[in-house]
């Protein structure tokens, strides 16, 4: 470990069990008097469009005299008035709405018709990923609301916001339509290669993939003995909720190249991303490289899990809500400069609404005034955008494995409830999350750089230095 060569990388199996950590065991990494320059890129702040003032030349003149970059133009909008109003924007939902983010009232439709029935019946999908109608409907529209935002220059293109493969991170066994199984036996052969080799690995016989069915988080407690004991086997489990964020991820990843056909350099990715869980499809290390632009909910780590498993050169958002009832305003300022500290490209600002409540665009709010005083500021410092992490001399393991087995052992106890363990709840009450925020905390407050890696990074061996 206290090589000079690499001055010591250490990797730290964070997200499977906590651990300890002794400061005087990690070499330390004089700064470098050479850094690398890098080209200054400002940073960003877009308005997301919700109530607010109208479209006007007005409200263009004063967004910008305040420091703000620009708005959103939202799915089936024409992006031309605003254009012509004055305004800079990006292109939001431009796969439509409903389908990678199903909407709350489909959703728990289907929730409470599986929470009374526990038949694999109702385990279909609203908007099923592979069915031919939802991937129609997913790549036209897409087609038809970028071609038509492209004369008039959109910034970057966001896909959809908060998609998942359920709703958030939200628990249910998603998803047993046709379509989707027809994709499981090839994608079981690609894995294991050879049924011999399957039974291996599930402890069980296995005569041939195609009679392999998907078992059901439900199957899998009740053949474990949940709540009754430790599960000893969850390996078919696994497998399959790993299915499921391969192919939430390959849907990204053909939307995307679809995006850069018809766009070529357009920064393109997803909004409102979840922390990583036994659901919703957050498995970074399959979803970052996918992407050139990605916003996501600082929760469990999430920021720093980014950070490190996102491709060089994509562009990192955050989005800014005002302050809760109760906390201090100038909250909101700080972590406004907290984001451009850590180097991202910018801020999703929620919303018009709360910076200009009365709709007139002389009377903003004291909320948007505080972070006009902050981003006119911060034009006066060198830019801080898309910055990286230099000297990192600490790796943590991110093992999306390991996350289903903590929201499996978190659930012991739950019995039939485990439906209920939504991400609100999980956000609170996650071992997972715990662990991986308890170690970004710990090394920042040491003092040392890191990054995360994933499994593939592992045994691929790019962790070292």
């Amino acid at each position: 470990m206290g090589s000079s060569e690499a001055l010591g990388t250490l990797l730290l199996l964070s997200c499977l069990w906590g651990g300890s950590l002794a400061a005087q065991d990690l070499p330390r990494k004089e700064a470098d008097p050479n850094p690398p320059k890098v080209q200054a890129i400002p940073f960003e702040a877009w308005v997301w469009r919700h109530k607010g003032p109208p479209l006007s030349k007005e409200f263009a003149l004063r967004l910008k005299a305040m420091g703000f970059s620009g708005v959103s133009v939202d799915l089936d909008e024409n992006p031309k008035r605003a254009v012509e109003k004055g305004f800079a924007f990006y292109l939001d939902h431009a796969a439509g709405k409903g389908i990678l983010h199903l909407r709350d009232e489909v959703f728990q439709e289907a929730w409470q018709r599986y929470q009374r029935s526990r038949s694999r019946k109702d385990l279909v999908r609203p908007h099923p990923l592979l069915a031919p109608k939802t991937r129609k409907e997913l790549f036209e529209g897409l087609r038809r609301r970028v071609e038509r935002a492209l004369p008039y220059g959109p910034r970057w293109i966001s896909l959809e916001d908060e998609i998942s493969t359920t709703r958030f991170i939200n628990p249910i066994d998603f998803c047993f339509a046709p379509s989707t199984l027809k994709a499981w036996v090839p994608w079981l052969r690609a894995r294991y290669g050879t049924p011999e080799r399957l039974a291996a690995a599930w402890l069980r016989d296995i005569p041939s993939f195609e009679r392999v069915v998907p078992a059901t988080t439900d199957e899998v407690r009740a053949r474990e003995a949940v709540p009754l004991g430790f599960p000893a086997n969850l390996a078919d489990w696994n497998a399959r909720l790993a299915f499921m964020d391969d192919l939430l991820a390959k849907t990204v990843g053909e939307l995307c190249r679809a995006c850069a056909r018809l766009a070529p350099g357009l920064p393109v990715g997803i909004e409102g991303c979840q922390a990583p869980s036994a659901f919703g499809g957050y498995d970074y290390s399959k979803l970052l490289p996918k992407l050139s632009a990605v916003e996501a909910y600082d929760i469990g780590g999430t920021r720093e899990l980014v950070r490190s498993l996102m491709r060089p050169g994509t562009l990192r958002f955050e989005t800014l809500f005002p302050p809760r009832k109760g906390e201090e305003p100038s909250l909101a300022v700080a972590r406004l400069w907290d984001l451009y500290v850590h180097g991202l490209n910018g801020a999703i600002l929620w919303s018009a609404g709360t910076l200009f409540p009365e709709g007139d665009p002389a009377r903003p709010s004291a909320f948007a005034r505080s972070l006009s005083k902050a981003l006119l500021g911060m034009r006066r410092l060198p830019s801080l955008a898309g910055a990286r992490s230099l000297g990192q001399q600490v790796v943590l393991l991110e093992s999306q494995t390991s996350v289903r087995a903590h929201w499996m052992l978190d659930s012991l106890e739950d019995g039939r409830t485990w439906l209920r363990r939504f991400g609100s709840y999980e956000a609170a009450h996650s071992t997972s999350m715990a662990a991986r925020r308890s170690w970004i905390r710990l090394l920042q407050d040491l003092g040392y750089a890191f990054r995360f890696i994933s499994e593939a990074d592992l045994a691929a061996g790019n962790w070292r230095g």
